[in-house]
């Protein structure tokens, strides 16, 4: 790597050009000789990273803790409140699939691994993402997010971490939930400047600590259990008031602390968290402007006619319902299986016994045109009819057998 001098002499270029310039260095581990003064201003706070997940997807409490109270204790305080606090990079597996148990070695070689879809991503992890976003926009430090991961955008390691942006596709609560978290940063300045007091709690499932300046004080707490639960929260413990009101400025929930309370009970949602404070202000999020990251109508639109379509027959198979056969069909677009309901719609025509059916797919969501692709159908052939339990029909003067005709089994 580069040595030590190097990056000293390279501050002095850097600064002499505009002390103003900011030298971000890229170190996965603990960056405390880079920070003090000589070389970087920051670093790729890959260490906040493992942090989170470790709270987050790991349940581990207390490695999360005494890692988070490691950097703050280490790092000098201009470099701890300038930190890139990533939870993703482009070396990386991207944050969501990473909760959905995705490593960033990329040695697991599954499809479902080394290629993800946001559709078979856990609903686990999908919620998770959630807490991962709260602690990342509260702590001290510069909340770095990667590109799609606020649509919920998946990918395993480099380089299928860099797919290009999904103009269109995204989950639109998740963006809305991101917009809110930097509105309410944006508002509170206690959040980009305030002290940080990590909260003990006697519960393996809350992460919290107090953000807190001149204005405001925020208590924050997380919750990475798939159950809501309920937290006492002891206010004198952490020096809050009491004879106040509480608001928390995720879901909006109102607590009233009586003038000789010293506790409030705090229900913290499932994979979640709630940002509390006694000066709550309007929070608004311009949902329109988020409009193109999940509104299909922002999508890059292709066209079905020219995108390379293929549509081909199951196994040879069909759909008979006693009178014709329905193709069973796979709809691909350069060897990408597409999602009916979501990618295109289908229609038959002329489906019978024998002869041509025609299959017609009508582009939808980010796909336009309609194409159509017919199927020689052959005979239905007879293959069993059996007499019921030797059953007739007497009409009183000869009797006609009962039965029941199968076409392979049906």
């Amino acid at each position: 790597e580069v040595s030590d001098e190097t990056w000293q002499h390279f501050r002095k270029s850097v600064k002499a050009l505009n002390e103003d310039n900011v030298i971000i260095g890229e170190i996965w581990s603990d960056a405390a000789n880079y920070l003090l003064g000589d070389m970087y201003d920051s670093v790729m706070n890959y260490v906040f990273r493992n942090a989170v997940i470790s709270f987050v997807r790991d349940g581990d409490l207390t490695n999360a803790v005494n890692t988070l109270e490691r950097l703050r204790e280490r790092y000098p305080k201009e470099a701890f409140y300038a930190m890139m606090n990533l939870v993703d990079s482009h070396d990386t597996t991207r944050v969501l699939s990473y909760l959905d148990g995705i490593d960033d070695d990329r040695n697991q070689k599954d499809i479902d691994s080394a290629i993800p879809t946001y559709e078979k991503t856990s609903d686990g992890a999908k919620q998770k993402q959630y807490l991962v976003a709260l602690l990342q926009f509260t702590y001290a430090g510069a909340p770095t997010v990667y590109y799609g991961d606020e649509i919920g955008m998946v990918g395993s390691d480099d380089p299928d971490d860099r797919r290009a942006f999904e103009w269109g596709q995204g989950n639109e609560q998740l963006v809305n939930y991101y917009a809110k978290l930097a509105n309410i940063r944006k508002n509170y300045k206690a959040l980009r400047t305030g002290s940080v007091a990590p909260i003990t709690t006697d519960n393996a499932a809350v992460l919290g600590y107090v953000r807190s300046d001149e204005d405001d004080t925020l208590v924050v707490l997380g919750n990475n259990g798939n159950e809501a639960l309920t937290y006492t929260l002891d206010l004198a413990e952490i020096g809050l008031a009491s004879g106040v009101t509480y608001t928390d400025l995720i879901n909006g929930t109102v607590y009233e602390v009586s003038a000789d309370a010293s506790t409030v009970d705090i229900v913290i949602p499932a994979n979640s968290g709630i940002i509390l404070t006694t000066n709550a202000k309007e929070i608004t999020v311009d949902e329109g402007a988020l409009a193109p990251a999940f509104d299909a109508s922002y999508t890059l639109k292709s066209d079905l006619s020219a995108a390379g379509l293929n549509v081909e027959l199951d196994n040879n198979s069909f759909v008979y319902d006693g009178t014709a056969k329905t193709p069973v069909v796979t709809v691909k677009v350069a060897g990408k299986v597409l999602t009916a309901g979501k990618d295109y719609t289908i229609a038959y025509s002329d489906n019978v016994n024998a002869g041509t059916a025609t299959v017609t797919v009508i582009g939808m969501g980010r796909y336009i045109g309609v194409v159509t692709k017919s199927f020689t159908i052959g005979a239905v052939q007879i293959t069993e009819a059996t007499l019921d339990q030797t059953e007739y029909i007497y009409d009183g003067s000869a009797k006609t057998p009962s039965v029941t005709v199968k076409v392979n089994g049906k």
